[in-house]
């Protein structure tokens, strides 16, 4: 607010370009008016406005009680100057605070002209009147300023013309003399809370020097909450702020202080403690209870975008209660304001309140008994109707339920099979914060296809019940989803069926199914068990059919079906050796296959024994027309290797 004051300045013309000698002469002069001007002279010499005077008297005489003087006064060294005119002055302040020439600087015309001081009228009559001029100005004395600034003088700026010259400025002209201002201060002063944000109507403010305590002013602040100080002395004051609040308060005031005059009115305002809270209720994975319900002191509102502001309460503590979905998880008592040991320093970070609370998502995971998910038809009972959920249908049999009270929930979980006909169900109590599993009574089924040699069956077509899969690369078939019961399997491999059974499912299960698949290794050996190579041709069922053209000593195939198996094993030359024909599975358990080859040996002697060496011999097959000859050792004999079994004729010579 600041309040409006007056300044007078005296300013003089002391210009001096020239000096002069002067004189006078005085037939009849009191003894005192002479010493006056004598006087006067000497304040002349001593300011530098002569270089000099001197008085002499002539003659001296006493009249009436009076002593004259006839007397010469001589002056030396005179200043003379020219005049000059005044266009106007500006005062102004060089305050810490919105100092300078534009801020604080205070202006007035003047248009007067000053003739330059003349020393021989100031020694003669004590005046110059026509050299000097007393401007008068309004200055406005703001109540922020310092204590100490009270007593700094202010510049001046004078704009002058002189004769012949163009006009010029004298900036920052000292001005000399006692200065003060006033040691009072007029101001506004606003209360507001502790932020700064809401100015308080009808609170009592209570200013009481502390020297003087007599000296008390009381105020009610009107609905801007501001009130007016008129000349508040300088000083420290005791100052209290009362107000009545709608929420607890424990202190009928709301602020205590010692401010200075000059605290209160270079900052205009006094802020209480009176807080702006915000109440954020998070659940336990940091995220905003959106909606929840605020009761702070008896007052009730909802936490609008996860915040639940209250303005304006008072420092203490206060209760609180916070309702999600119907059910309190939080009651107690928050503290607002500056504490020792809480809240040593308050800060506008002091007025939120992040409350974590016991709410956390409900997460369920419906599985049958070997820990493969089912869907299900969830529906969960809460503690409050609010937290009911009915007729939940998850696909993968996981329930998830967000931000709900952490508190007990029965959950029920339903499967129906259209496939088996029939339903099965499981229910439990479950708290929200963690994932739980709920297992209904369907079952796993792992069957794992084989070959009769424990080869996995890729791409059989399995069978359990009504329901069928395909296996893959490894020969697995899992069903789940079902009931207890028994089941008949079916594998089919390549349009046949491999393989017909049982199975009773009371729980999970993983079986392996040997079908009627096999693996056929035979060798070839003659009657005498040597490998012998020939060729052949092998058919089964599933279209198999495998001839080798090139000699080879054993023979394998995989995967083959049961049914009939044919094998033709032929010579080199294309000579039928042997044919099976029969079970497949029959085949596969042996192991070799004795054909009617062998060697022949020939062994020729005299009648007393003696071996005949280089007897010729000759074999004739009778059956394949083929004929052998030979001749006999040292030893008499003679052997023709892997004959056929045949009927032959021999001819010695």
């Amino acid at each position: 607010m600041g309040e409006w004051g007056t300044i007078q300045v005296n300013i003089t013309n002391y210009d001096c370009i020239h000096r002069i000698n002067w004189e006078k002469h005085f037939d009849k002069i009191l003894r005192d008016d002479l010493e006056a001007i004598e006087q006067r002279a000497g304040d002349m010499e001593n300011a530098g406005l002569i270089k000099g005077y001197s008085i002499e008297i002539t003659r001296s005489w006493g009249h009436g009680g009076a002593i004259y003087h006839e007397a010469d006064v001589y002056l030396y060294g005179v200043c003379s100057g020219r005049s000059i005119k005044i266009i106007w002055t500006r005062f102004w302040f060089d305050w810490s605070k919105r100092g300078g020439r534009e801020a604080a600087g205070f202006e007035v015309q003047v248009n007067r002209v000053l003739n330059a001081y003349d020393p021989t009228q100031y020694v003669l009559n004590g005046a110059s009147p026509e050299s000097s001029m007393i401007v008068t100005s309004r200055i406005f004395i703001p109540e922020w300023i310092e204590p100490e600034e009270r007593f700094k003088r202010p510049y001046l700026d004078i704009r002058v013309e002189y004769p012949g010259w163009k006009e010029y400025t004298l900036e920052q002209f000292p001005v000399e003399g006692p200065f003060e201002i006033k040691p009072y201060r007029s101001f506004n002063l606003t209360i507001m809370d502790f932020d700064g944000i809401h100015k308080l109507s009808g609170a009592k403010v209570v200013i009481k020097q502390l020297v003087h305590y007599y000296r008390v002013r009381e105020y009610i602040t009107p609905e801007n909450g501001t009130i007016k100080l008129w000349r508040l002395p300088e000083g420290k004051y005791d100052v209290r702020i009362y107000w009545n609040s709608s929420y607890r308060q424990e202190r009928e005031f709301i602020y205590v202080g010692q401010p200075t005059a000059y605290d209160l009115a270079s900052s205009g305002i006094v802020k209480t403690n009176l807080f702006n809270i915000r109440i954020n209720p998070f659940d336990m994975r940091d995220r905003s209870l959106i909606g929840a319900k605020v009761v702070f002191d008896g007052f009730e509102k909802f936490a609008e975008n996860g915040t639940a502001i209250y303005e304006l309460v008072p420092e203490g503590n206060h209760t609180a209660q916070i309702y999600w979905k119907g059910v309190k998880v939080f009651d107690g008592w928050l503290w607002i304001g500056y504490h020792p040991t809480i809240r040593p320093e308050v800060t506008k970070q002091a007025e939120t309140y992040n409350l974590k609370l016991s709410v956390d998502d409900l997460i369920i995971q419906a599985t049958d008994t070997g820990g493969g998910s089912v869907g299900v038809n969830y529906t969960v009972t809460g503690p409050s109707p609010e937290l009911n959920f009915k007729e939940i249908y998850s696909k993968n049999g996981t329930l998830l339920i967000r931000q709900l009270p952490i508190t007990s929930y029965h959950v029920k979980a339903v499967n129906c099979s259209s496939l088996f006909g029939r339903c099965v169900e499981a229910e439990g109590d479950y708290e929200p914060g963690k994932r739980s599993t709920l297992i209904l009574p369907i079952h796993s089924v792992k069957l794992r296809i084989l070959s009769n040699s424990s080869k996995p069956l890729k791409d059989a077509y399995v069978k359990l019940g009504p329901v069928g899969l395909r296996t893959g690369e490894d020969g697995l078939a899992w069903f789940t989803g079902v009931p207890e019961g028994r089941y008949g399997i079916e594998v089919e491999w390549k349009n046949l069926s491999v393989y017909k059974g049982w199975i009773d499912v009371a729980g999970s299960i993983e079986e392996d199914i040997k079908t009627k698949i096999y693996d056929i290794n035979l060798k070839f050996l003659t009657s005498s068990g040597k490998n012998y190579p020939c060729l052949l041709n092998f058919t089964a069922p599933t279209g198999i059919n495998i001839t080798i053209d090139h000699p080879v000593k054993s023979f394998s195939v995989e995967y083959v079906p049961e049914g009939s198996c044919d094998l033709v094993i032929y010579t080199f030359e294309g000579v039928k050796l042997r044919e099976l024909k029969m079970n497949c599975s029959d085949m596969a358990k042996m192991k070799t296959i004795n054909l009617p080859v062998s060697d022949m040996m020939f062994k020729v002697t005299w009648s007393d024994g003696e071996p005949i060496k280089g007897c010729k011999i000759e074999v004739n097959d009778r059956i394949h027309g083929k004929r052998f000859e030979g001749l006999t050792n040292e030893n008499g004999t003679f052997i023709l290797r892997d004959m056929i079994f045949s009927n032959y004729t021999i001819k010695i010579n």
